[in-house]
């Protein structure tokens, strides 16, 4: 959270977020090249975040994450073949 999250989110109130920042945020996982699994952990956390914002503090009326599509980072050719091993 503090890593990814909080450097990039963090100085937004919550009540100023938008689908639009939380989708540019998810984009930019892309940019730092992480794994698909990092990137699930850090959007699942930020969903949880977003969720609890709604219920139970109240702090907003909608949960967010319900309007943003997450990418997913296409593996390379080395990541297929020692995925396609393990089968």
């Amino acid at each position: 959270m503090t890593r990814y999250l909080k450097p990039s989110l963090g100085y937004y109130h919550i009540k100023n977020l938008t689908p639009r920042i939380i989708e540019n945020f998810s984009q930019s996982l892309l940019d730092k090249n992480l794994t698909n699994h990092t990137m699930e952990i850090i959007i699942s956390v930020m969903k949880k975040a977003l969720r609890m914002a709604r219920f139970p503090y109240k702090l907003l009326n909608t949960n967010l994450a319900e309007y943003t599509s997450y990418p997913k980072r296409k593996l390379t050719v080395a990541e297929l073949a020692r995925k396609n091993m393990m089968i």
